[in-house]
């Protein structure tokens, strides 16, 4: 087993020798932060890693290809790679940095006459803009590199490994990205992940997608990157429930492409991030469902200005690996009702109330802090809201439409976690898990959790008047 796995981490680190590539010059978005210390051999300081991410922009003057102090993995430490970097940028201008100072070697010492060329450079730079390697003078999404995720574990039903990250800064006007394609690279098989997803740092699913024959995904979900604003995204990838077939595999992904409304200009792609291995004993935590106690348990009508009443309550429960945590959880409104037709949604957690946020039909608990569910505990959900006055002879119905929208994490080993049905299971029907063929032991359907529908009625109106 050692002997793989060090055959694999040897693939890896030529692999990433030989694949990664780096724009000829220095782009402008390598100089969002730009070294002001005089910095030296020995030291640790924040400027050191944005001294390190601007060499690392051009090949003549690279930190490292891979390991720390390469592209993505800069750190705070300046030491002899990062030395050996600054005297051959040193050199490579010479007769700005050297010669005014009568020195005729590089030194590898940062002081004034090198902090003053980089802010010149980075200043020509911006001016200029870079788009994929060419010149133009306008300035439009900027794609950034950024330290990319800690090497971990694959691991067997883990959700949302992380991969890749990079970063898109908009200019002063909002940018819509309309598709992002990333391609699966490294000794791996793309059989072994379930899907593939797109994360803002809030660890928000903007997209998801599957992995194709061609080994790409492409987000089709399109976002708006907001003016003056950096987005942090990760790539990230969830295993499938059985990948002893592709142990020891190591899987990477790489942004290939990215469609938005106006330019890209930025760091060349695509970008590389951590290749990840593939392991199927390592025991995560696991989350079920099942009813809760107060839930309707069947169909049944409602008046309009019914307040707090209940639509739905489940059960989630941790296994015995893990305590787990949980984050959020949306409900789909699938009835024929609107928007308007209720208010007050709220989802109480153990009795504590979360008001929901609303995106057309989704409504969203967002769970802060987060509560921790201790091996062998539950906690009950429910969600509540008001009728209003204007949805008579429509229906209510707050399925939740996939397992991953019960937002779990394991608080041990930190992957997400789609918890499994445990009972109350059916093909079809209302307050019941749908599952293929009915049992607790089969894949998901959409919903994943079918509520009982509410019919709302305008009631009866009784009139009493003057004889």
């Amino acid at each position: 087993m050692h002997t793989r796995l060090f055959t694999v981490a040897l693939f890896f680190t030529l692999l990433i020798a030989s694949s990664v590539t780096f724009p000829r010059t220095l782009h402008a978005a390598s100089c969002a932060s730009i070294p002001s210390a005089v910095l030296k051999a020995g030291v640790t300081h924040l400027d050191v890693r944005a001294l390190q991410q601007i060499l690392n922009t051009d090949t003549d003057t690279v930190v490292a290809v891979s390991g720390d102090g390469s592209m993505g993995h800069e750190t705070n430490y300046f030491g002899a790679k990062t030395k050996a970097a600054v005297i051959k940028f040193q050199n490579k201008y010479r007769a700005e940095i050297l010669t005014p100072n009568g020195l005729a070697t590089g030194t590898g010492h940062v002081g004034p006459a090198t902090l003053a060329h980089v802010k010149t450079l980075c200043a020509a730079k911006a001016k200029m803009g870079a788009v994929q390697g060419t010149s133009t003078e306008a300035v439009g999404l900027v794609v950034g590199m950024t330290a990319q995720p800690a090497t971990k574990i694959a691991a067997q039903e883990a959700m949302y490994v992380p991969f890749t990250n990079f970063t898109l800064t908009a200019p002063d006007t909002d940018v819509e990205v309309k598709s992002i394609t990333v391609r699966r690279i490294g000794p791996a098989q793309n059989q072994a992940f379930d899907f593939i997803s797109l994360f803002d740092e809030d660890n928000t699913e903007l997209a998801y997608g599957y992995i194709k024959s061609d080994s790409s995904v492409i987000f089709k979900t399109p976002f708006t990157v907001p003016a003056n604003t950096t987005m942090r995204l990760t790539v990230v990838g969830s295993m499938k429930w059985d990948v002893l077939a592709y142990a020891a595999q190591a899987a990477g992904f790489s942004v290939e492409s990215i469609d938005a409304s106006t330019q890209l200009t930025g760091v060349a792609l695509p970008i590389i991030g951590t290749f990840q291995v593939i392991l199927p004993n390592l025991a995560i935590g696991r989350g079920y469902t099942s009813l809760g106690i107060d839930d309707p348990r069947g169909n049944r009508t409602q008046y309009v200005q019914d307040t707090n009443v209940r639509f739905g309550a489940i059960r989630v429960t941790a296994g015995t690996n893990e305590k787990l945590q949980l984050r959020s959880v949306t409900w789909s409104q699938n009835g024929s009702a609107g928007p308007s037709d209720v208010a007050n949604v709220t989802a109480y957690v153990n009795s504590t109330a979360y008001p929901t946020e609303v995106d057309g039909r989704y409504y969203t608990a967002v769970i802060e802090p987060w509560i921790e569910i201790d091996k062998g505990q539950s906690v009950e959900i429910q969600l509540h809201g008001d009728i209003t006055i204007a949805g008579s002879n429509r229906t209510l119905k707050f399925d939740i439409d996939d397992g991953a929208y019960i937002e779990l994490w394991g608080s041990q080993f930190g992957y997400g976690i789609f918890p499994i049905p445990e009972a109350n299971t059916d093909v079809s029907g209302s307050s019941v898990f749908l599952t293929e063929d009915g049992t607790t032991d089969t894949d998901s359907l959409t919903p994943y959790f079918s509520a009982s529908t509410i019919t709302i009625s305008a009631g009866a109106i009784n009139e009493i008047g003057k004889r």
